[in-house]
């Protein structure tokens, strides 16, 4: 089959517009449409090679399978060990075994199904942590390559009318399932073949047509035009700085840039113009070599970006610097994997039995290594710490709390009840009620995870105090303010619009006495003056159906922990040294401090509103983080305290429940009732200028 300089120009595009994108996302919004570009491309070389090979009568889909094989197999293997070993160097063994136990799905050809399963959508935290994540796209191309030759010869064998028919009727259905999948189930959409395959045979269909219907006579055909590659061309580069917002935005993305391509493809495989100044412009040296260069660049760019990322963080510095090192680091064992590994194994000739024997070997070696390390254990559970105590999931109003925590590494050691039998979605029932004192809820809690990390405390607090409460706070990022949408909690904006109703119903019909708002603020606005707004949005919305509202700031997030266990990390960081390890603050904590001041601003100009301040118990000299008490964690991963960490907080929510309790009696008998600092009140307004902010506070540890 000749070779097309300008194709390889097509890959340097996109091979570019990956690269930047996953280190400065701001500034190629779209840049992941490279990867839809890369499947245009995969689906019109393959198709086009079968099918020449099929008219010749040299066809063999064992031989074609092999060559697939010598294609992927050998870089992809090397890097897979690569990454497993430069891991299980320079994190904890829960971390490597994670690895490792994707890089078996890698080795494979299934790891879409590990990511749709494990790690869940490409666009969240556990996904973008991963060093094995980008091998999605190369899962869905090898689930592919294994089904396409089998259906082109059926075509051809059963005499199907019309080749160009049968793939344009796949792509439409494969396309409709793309469709209905986004906006019903993104994930699903994202990682499996049936919704992506549309794309891939999209360039099936240009091969089909080129090698069918090539141009008569050297005269062109509409696609052979001018016009067809440059407009091609322009799809192409608009989708890749079209602003993007979640899996939904392909239809502004992935459309355009695989149309793009296949316009492109048609014009530039015409015999009847071979020669085009847009051939010419992308053929050129520069483009083309790093667009052969594109899969080996593509394998060895994103573990090391994660890496630098990881290193940045646990050493807190730029996180944007950290991937840019990362990625040009990557560069290196890229050029060397490509000239020492992959030319040599896919050269042109027959293929005898030495390379893939020893294609093969590295295959098993590299399965075996990822096998003995997935056999790593946690550290060890009796070691110097205690394993922490989480009760928080008991008092999940949503339905994330179906979800089994000790199949996750990241909470393997942690201690959690039973979850209780209910209903999923349970706001939907005034979320879940106590009633310690009988009577409507005089308590009720609003928040995220945030607020769930309380629960407990505040609950033993509530049955002490003889004050019915009620929960109405929902795991997976859902906001305590009303202007909630489709996310991690909800599957559509009309059910997070839903939730905002219901939940002011609630407190509209209960009008309790106290509200407790708690969340993790800096995900709410871009900004202190965003949040402000937000904040003080929330508050009048509230106030006229409660009489005490009482906000937390948010405790600081801990350095360099992201998705490890926290009680392995802890003592592994600790195993050569007599002290446990220093853990800080995040970069994100002076805006956390501004947030809590914007809390405080709110406390002194609303009346009844009580600000605590549990970040300064926490945050200590050098932006360190009281993470440990003794023998016992204070947190259970990088940003949720475990149930001994909630309680070092008991008296600072006792005082400001026993408060709201008091400035409400004095209300209600007109007497006179003294603030907790000793000012007199006015009980006919007990919410004068003297007592409009009681926040709590504490002494910073020095």
């Amino acid at each position: 089959m000749p070779h097309y300089p300008s194709l390889d120009g097509i890959r340097g595009i996109a091979i570019v517009a990956v690269l930047i994108f996953h280190v400065l996302p701001q500034r190629l919004p779209g840049g992941f449409a490279g990867v839809d570009v890369f499947f245009v491309l995969s689906g019109f070389l393959l198709t086009k090679r079968i099918l020449s090979e099929i008219r010749s009568g040299n066809f063999q889909i064992g031989t074609f399978l092999l060559r697939r094989a010598m294609r992927i197999l050998p870089n992809l293997t090397l890097m897979v060990v690569s990454v497993v070993l430069l891991w299980a160097w320079n994190f904890p063994p829960g971390v490597t075994r994670e690895v490792a136990q994707q890089g078996l799905w890698t080795l494979y050809g299934i790891p879409n199904l590990y990511l749709w399963t494990h790690l869940g959508t490409y666009w969240g935290s556990a996904a973008d942590w991963s060093p094995l994540t980008h091998t999605w796209s190369l899962g869905i191309e090898e689930q592919f390559y294994a089904l396409l030759p089998m259906f082109l010869v059926a075509t051809l064998r059963w005499r199907v009318p019309g080749m160009t028919a049968s793939i344009t009727a796949l792509m439409l259905v494969s396309l409709g399932i793309w469709w209905f999948g986004v906006v019903r189930y993104p994930v699903a959409a994202f990682y499996l073949l049936p919704p992506r395959a549309w794309e891939l045979l999209l360039g099936c269909l240009i091969a089909s047509i080129r090698v069918q219907t090539p141009p008569i006579g050297g005269r062109p055909d509409w696609m052979s035009g001018n016009a067809t590659g440059w407009f091609g061309i322009v799809l192409v580069m608009s989708s890749l700085v079209f602003p993007v917002e979640g899996a939904s935005s392909s239809f502004c993305n992935s459309v355009p840039a695989a149309i793009g391509c296949a316009l492109l493809l048609g014009h530039l495989t015409s015999s009847a113009r071979p020669s085009s100044r847009l051939a010419w412009a992308l053929g050129g040296r520069c483009l083309g070599a790093i667009g052969r260069l594109s899969y080996s660049l593509y394998l060895w760019h994103w573990p090391l970006l994660t890496l630098g990322s990881y290193l940045a963080e646990r050493w807190d510095l730029n996180l944007t610097l950290g991937k840019a090192v990362g990625t040009l680091a990557s560069f290196l064992p890229a050029v060397l994997a490509y000239r020492h590994v992959e030319l040599p194994c896919r050269r042109s000739g027959t293929l005898g039995l030495r390379k893939p024997a020893l294609v093969a070997t590295a295959l098993l070696t590299t399965s075996a290594t990822c096998g003995w390390m997935t056999r790593t254990q946690l550290a060890d559970s009796a070691g110097p710490f205690d394993p922490p105590h989480y009760s928080g999931r008991s008092y999940d109003a949503g339905r994330l709390f179906i979800y089994d925590w000790s199949e996750m590494a990241r909470y393997q050691g942690l201690r959690t009840p039973p979850l209780p039998d209910r209903r999923r979605d349970s706001w939907r029932t005034g979320g879940i009620i106590h009633p310690h004192g009988g009577g409507n809820p005089r308590v009720v809690v609003l928040g995220s995870s945030h607020a769930l990390m309380y629960a407990s405390m505040i609950d033993s607090l509530c049955a002490e105090m003889g004050l019915s409460v009620a929960f109405l706070c929902v795991d997976g990022g859902a906001s305590p303010f009303f202007d909630n949408q489709q996310g991690h909690s909800f599957d559509s904006d009309s059910l997070a619009a839903q939730f905002d109703r219901v939940r002011m119903g609630w407190i509209q019909a209960w009008k309790p006495e106290t509200l407790i708002i708690l969340d993790r603020w800096e995900v709410r606005a871009g900004d202190p003056s965003e949040f402000d707004g937000k904040v003080r949005a929330f508050l009048r919305q509230v106030a006229p159906f409660s009489q005490h509202q009482i906000l937390a700031a948010q405790i600081p997030v801990l350095s360099g922990i992201r998705d490890y266990n926290l009680l392995e990390l802890v003592q592994w960081e600790s195993r050569d040294h007599s002290n446990p390890a220093v853990l800080k603050a995040d970069r994100q904590q002076g805006m956390r401090d501004q947030f809590a001041q914007v809390l405080e601003k709110a406390g002194e100009e609303f009346d009844g509103v009580c600000v605590l301040r549990p970040d300064i118990a926490l945050l200590m000299t050098d932006n360190r983080v009281r993470y440990l008490s003794s023998r016992k964690l204070l947190y259970i991963d990088d940003n949720h305290l475990s149930d001994e960490g909630a309680e070092l907080f008991r008296p600072l929510f006792r005082k400001a429940l026993t408060d709201t309790i008091q400035r409400s009696k004095a209300c209600t008998s007109g007497t006179e009732w003294n603030a907790p600092d000793g000012r007199p009140g006015t009980a006919g307004h007990p919410h004068s200028s003297h007592e409009r902010s009681w926040t709590t506070n504490w002494s910073r540890p020095r």
